[in-house]
């Protein structure tokens, strides 16, 4: 099953920034550990929080906070929750999921390291803290077998949304536009990778509405600070839903 790519000259730019930077500073020999980058860098995956933030910021300080980010979600949400029958990446022990999510946990302060604006560290240590505090709870109400709930990726799409607009030095309210901007997008790409998963829709998904507020904070944005690209990654992911699945997705 394949994980939509966002298949534009910006979102390919990103991913092959995402890629060297993580190859120059991740570098390592465990077959485990290149299994779990490889969700952030294989070719048919989108790094949903380093394109939130380069849609926001097109700087490197961008670029290694979004792939600290989704270093971060992949470690805490994709492999430690996994282990309880969630979501978890395949062909992972529990022991090695742990292992190798601290790993890409640690890996993620590295690519911080570089960041020297306070307000932007305080942004991503309070999102860790609440995505914790977060899946703590959900995985005492998980029942096997179950999806995250895509809504658990809200502190961190926030925090990319936030650290983005912080960079580039946005007024007050295009910051909390910023933040909501980064909140929808982290949902709806994770229903997207559902969907291409096999996930059976439902009713109460929030896929649709989350990528339709992408779309309308988007250009809330682009009226107020008339620079970036959150509209253009909003609508190239809202498309990606409209698109009927090929054969083999």
């Amino acid at each position: 099953m394949a994980t939509p790519f966002v298949d534009t000259d910006f979102a390919r730019a990103v991913h092959a920034d995402v890629r060297a930077l993580v190859a120059r500073t991740l570098p390592s020999r465990s077959p485990l550990i290149a299994g779990a980058l490889a969700l952030l860098l294989a070719d048919d995956a989108a790094p949903v929080l380093a394109l939130v933030l380069r849609s926001l910021h097109g700087g490197d300080q961008a670029t290694a906070l979004g792939a600290a980010l989704d270093l971060i979600q992949i470690g805490l949400q994709r492999l430690h929750v996994g282990t309880d029958g969630g979501a978890s990446a395949p062909g992972f022990e529990q022991a090695a999921a742990i292992l190798v999510g601290d790993y890409l946990t640690s890996g993620a302060f590295k690519l911080i390291a570089g960041c020297a604006d306070l307000r932007v560290l305080r942004v991503i240590g309070d999102a860790m803290t609440l995505t914790c505090e977060r899946e703590a709870g959900a995985t005492l109400r998980r029942t096997r077998g179950t999806a995250v709930d895509p809504a658990l990726l809200r502190p961190l799409g926030d925090a990319a949304g936030r650290a983005g607009a912080l960079l580039a030095g946005f007024a007050p309210p295009a910051t909390e536009l910023a933040a909501a901007f980064g909140q929808q997008a982290a949902i709806a790409h994770a229903g997207l990778n559902a969907r291409a998963a096999g996930a059976v829709a439902h009713a109460d998904d929030p896929t649709p509405r989350a990528l339709e507020e992408a779309v309308r904070i988007g250009r809330q944005l682009l009226a107020l600070e008339g620079r970036g690209t959150p509209l253009e990654l909003a609508l190239v992911l809202r498309s990606l839903w409209s698109r009927p699945l090929r054969s083999g997705e």
